[in-house]
């Protein structure tokens, strides 16, 4: 990443019909993105809004999108449905509205399927029909699973939610909506629309990645681009240990040898924000390409 500074965030808010954006207050910000057959979370602080622009979120507005990035360049980072919003004075003269978002939230609450077939039938049109069923346009599909499944028939019905959270768990992947689309990916796979991101102290990492059980949590500098699914390659000249079952198991060395560079999956990436704060950070965890996994990233 070149480019680091001048730090921008823009917010915009949004219905049908009209939108409007907020850019040059303070606004903080903490989005969640994982691999958790979730929806992802947004908590939003824009402080000292005028009374009719705070009556209008929530309300008239209940749609949020946050860019972020340096100088002219941002991207989409968060794009999501309003849940909750408060008013409160932060101990001072500042009033701070505080918005809790989620990605397609109301789709994902809302929505029910009904399937029932007699014997097998393909997967792809079974998934992609409850997919259909949300709503939403598919962002990326990498997942291995039979061709035909349920021998001796079945039947779905209830919340597309949990449907696909029942087929996740079976067929061994996970899947999530990030900004309005739909993405799935089995466990050892990664998803190939996101270019693989490469991450070492010139590119903004911040102190040494912690070497975990399954792989790495590594804090870098705010990076819309590291999302999770995604493949990264990580660069350092040390790593520290996660005081939990590290210590006692057989951990591969070369896991924690990333002087040239060693490729993750990006399980969890938090981002976290103050136009007028120290915080800007990206903070992932991943999960190594181990050469005894069966995998294809």
């Amino acid at each position: 990443m070149d480019l680091q500074f001048p730090r921008a965030v823009k917010v915009v808010f949004s219905n049908s019909l009209s939108s409007f954006d907020v850019a040059n207050l303070r606004i903080t910000f903490e989005i969640q993105k994982s691999l958790s057959m979730y929806s992802n979370l947004c908590q939003l602080k824009i402080y000292n809004l005028s009374y009719p622009t705070r009556a209008k979120i929530g309300t008239e507005y209940s749609h949020a999108s946050v860019y972020t990035g340096y100088g002219e360049q941002m991207s989409l980072l968060f794009d999501g449905d309003i849940q909750n919003v408060f008013h409160r004075r932060d101990g001072g003269p500042d009033t701070v509205t505080i918005c809790y978002c989620q990605d397609e939230g109301r789709v994902i609450q809302d929505t029910i399927s009904s399937i029932s077939r007699d014997g097998g039938t393909p997967f792809d049109p079974l998934f992609k029909g409850l997919i259909k069923d949300l709503g939403v346009p598919i962002g990326e599909i990498q997942i291995n699973v039979p061709d035909v499944i349920g021998g001796g028939g079945y039947t779905f019905k209830g919340k597309t939610e949990d449907i696909l959270n029942r087929l996740g768990d079976t067929y061994r992947f996970n899947w999530y909506i990030a900004n309005g689309k739909f993405y799935a990916v089995g466990e050892n796979q990664v998803l190939t629309r996101f270019p693989t991101i490469f991450i070492s102290q010139t590119t903004g990492m911040i102190g040494s990645p912690t070497l975990t059980e399954i792989g790495m949590q590594v804090r870098t500098l705010l990076n819309p681009g590291l999302s999770p699914g995604a493949r990264v390659t990580v660069q350092s000249v040390g790593t520290t240990v996660e005081f939990q079952n590290t210590y006692l198991y057989d951990i591969k060395q070369t896991i924690g040898d990333n002087q040239k560079g060693r490729a993750y999956k990006i399980l969890r990436a938090v981002h976290t924000g103050d136009t007028r704060g120290n915080d800007w950070y990206t903070d992932i965890e991943t999960q190594a390409n181990w050469s005894s996994w069966s995998t294809n990233f």
